[in-house]
């Protein structure tokens, strides 16, 4: 729909803009990279970048940076040090 030859995606749907892009990109040059701008398009870009074979941040690098309580499960578990921490749910019980 923009003159700018953009193709539209859902960020709230990934998969489904994931699997509706080969026939976007039907009849285009061979794509050699992936930009994202923000948190919400980090995870599609991220997507997009391993089914198309560019070079990219992995999906499940996406999702720990932008999550700060799986980042930090994520560092202790490869032996970084870590100070205390605890997770409280938002809502109450």
């Amino acid at each position: 729909p923009w003159g700018d030859q953009a193709i539209p995606v859902r960020w709230e749907d990934p998969a489904g803009s994931i699997e509706s892009l080969p026939q976007a990109l039907a009849g285009r040059p061979a794509v050699t990279g992936v930009a994202a701008l923000g948190d919400r398009t980090t995870f599609l870009a991220s997507l997009f970048a391993e089914r198309a074979g560019v070079r990219f941040h992995p999906p499940h690098a996406t999702d720990a940076a932008n999550n700060k309580f799986l980042a930090k499960e994520r560092f202790r578990a490869a032996g970084l040090p870590q100070p205390a921490f605890v997770r409280f749910p938002l809502t109450p019980t």
